[in-house]
C-alpha cells in the first residue's frame, strides 16, 4: 500500500475512534430517565459512576456496557481492516476513542474521565 492509502486509512480510522468515543450514553440515559444532565452533579463528569449516583445501577450498568462498546468497535474493526504494516493506526484508534470520551465533540467537549 502506498503511503497516501495508509494515511487515509489513519484519518477514517481515526476519526471513527474519536466520534464513536464522543458519543455520550450517560448523558442520554439520565435525561431520559431523570431529566438531568449526568455533568450537573456529582463528579461533574459523563461517567457509570455518575450515572450510578443519579439514575441507579442499572442505567449505570447500561452505561459502562455502552462506553466500553463505543472503544472497542473502531479498535476492533482497525485490528481488522488496517492495512498490512500500518498497525500503528490500531492504539491510535484506541487513544483517539479515549480522547473522544473526554472531550467529546458532541456535548461541546465536556464528558467523561
Amino acid at each position: 500500500m502506498t503511503g497516501i492509502t495508509t494515511l487515509l486509512y489513519a484519518l477514517g480510522f481515526g476519526l471513527l475512534g474519536y466520534l464513536s468515543g464522543s458519543l455520550t450514553p450517560s448523558i442520554w440515559i439520565t435525561r431520559l430517565l431523570k431529566g438531568v444532565d449526568v455533568r450537573d452533579s456529582g463528579s461533574g463528569h459523563a461517567t457509570t459512576t455518575n450515572t450510578i449516583r443519579q439514575a441507579g445501577f442499572g442505567p449505570g450498568a447500561l452505561v459502562f456496557i455502552l462506553d466500553v462498546a463505543k472503544g472497542f468497535l473502531p479498535t476492533w474493526l482497525a485490528l481488522r481492516y488496517a492495512p498490512p504494516g500500518a498497525d500503528w493506526i490500531i492504539p491510535l484508534t484506541a487513544a483517539l476513542a479515549v480522547v473522544g470520551h473526554c472531550w467529546p465533540v458532541f456535548a461541546n467537549f465536556r464528558g467523561g474521565m
